[in-house]
């Protein structure tokens, strides 16, 4: 049975601030990071298209099945002539501090907080929230998505950032079975990783016909079908393309057959002149 992950849930973004502060290291020394810390939420949230609607969502917010590999094109970018490095979304992280902060503020203004979906209820330890752990686990994250990883590295991952429970299928509500319940998009990014290396799954473009960077699954890490676009947006996109917008005719519908085709046929014209200038000439 494949890898089922239970999809991120509808939770506010929080406020962000970053300060610095001294906590002790595993080896007893003291170190300086910058904590991130989250104060009152935002009325606005992350996901739930369903339930809200895709125009109370930024698009972004709904670009989550290729995260980890999203991550991962931070440091190995698609080998387009129209895409260059310094042109992803979150591109500061490559420049680490104190450029990361920008890409981390982005970051948490759309999805909230990496490490936990509800850092009201489950604050990340400042260890975890912390601008350069964030960007030493995005680094990690975009190796393992793009090259892949170890089996030990994965179960580490996954037992750090994920918890395994029963729930129930999507097309199958009466019966049930184990899933990842990720903590947060550290957890979902590992679950994505370990479900592309052991089910197989594999990543084709998005098919917006006017081009797009984001990849889509070849299936539904959530159960359901499989999606062709990574959006709405690029969904309306592609189904413009299928329209007659513009006079030209859509290629994936039979061609119509010529109404006038006889009348520009001057072969057949000519010949039923003749025959009826004979029959003219029968009656004189």
């Amino acid at each position: 049975m494949a890898l089922r992950i239970v999809k991120p849930p509808l939770l506010p973004i929080p406020e962000m601030s970053i300060y610095s502060d001294f906590l002790p290291s595993r080896r007893g020394e003291t170190q300086v990071i910058n904590v991130i810390d989250y104060s009152n939420p935002k009325s606005g949230f992350v996901l739930g298209e369903e339930k809200i609607g895709d125009a109370a969502l930024p698009p972004s917010s709904r670009y989550y099945l290729d995260m980890h590999r999203w991550i991962g094109r931070i440091w190995h970018p698609h080998n387009d002539t129209h895409l260059l490095p310094f042109e992803h979304e979150f591109f500061e992280m490559v420049l680490g501090e104190p450029m990361s902060f920008s890409a981390i503020e982005k970051f948490v203004k759309t999805f909230g907080d990496f490490f936990s979906y509800d850092v009201v209820n489950n604050r990340p330890h400042a260890w975890d929230s912390n601008a350069e752990n964030w960007r030493s686990e995005w680094r990690k994250i975009s190796d393992a998505a793009i090259n892949g990883a170890t089996d030990d590295l994965i179960a580490y991952k996954l037992d750090k950032y994920t918890k395994t429970i029963i729930t129930s299928l999507v097309r199958k509500p009466n019966e049930s079975s184990l899933a990842l319940e990720p903590y947060g998009w550290a957890g979902l990014c590992w679950a994505f990783i370990a479900r592309d290396k052991y089910d197989g799954v594999t990543y084709s473009r998005c098919q917006n016909p006017n081009g797009c960077d984001r990849e889509i699954p070849s299936s539904s890490p959530f159960g359901g079908n499989k999606q062709k676009t990574c959006s709405s947006r690029c969904r309306a996109a592609k189904n413009r393309s299928g329209r007659n917008v513009t006079g030209v005719m859509d290629v994936t519908s039979p061609r119509p057959k010529p109404s006038i085709k006889k009348a520009i046929n001057f072969q057949d014209v000519s010949a039923d002149m003749q025959e009826w200038l004979r029959d003219e000439d029968r009656r004189r």
